[in-house]
């Protein structure tokens, strides 16, 4: 389980700007290790996306994800097989 936690409203990261990752960095264990925290991060709170200052990271990082019976959003058709 990841120790990264999502901010809460109000925290001042969330002002911050993000800045770009560069193509090396995007490479790097440490991005990609970032990179799956998040994804951790956001099924674990029942979330469609999560951006990288939301767990106090100021990078231009984002995932997404609607998983088919995510009761935060009930609405969202289950995907059909083509």
């Amino acid at each position: 389980m990841s120790r990264r936690e999502i901010v809460e409203i109000g925290h001042p990261v969330l002002r911050e700007r993000a800045r770009d990752v560069t193509r090396e960095e995007l490479r790097s264990g440490e991005v990609q290790g970032l990179i799956d925290d998040m994804i951790e991060i956001m099924r674990a709170a029942n979330g469609a996306g999560l951006a990288a200052n939301q767990v106090a990271e100021t990078l231009r990082i984002a995932v997404a994800e609607v998983r088919p019976g995510n009761p935060r959003y009930p609405y969202k058709p289950r995907s059909r097989s083509p």
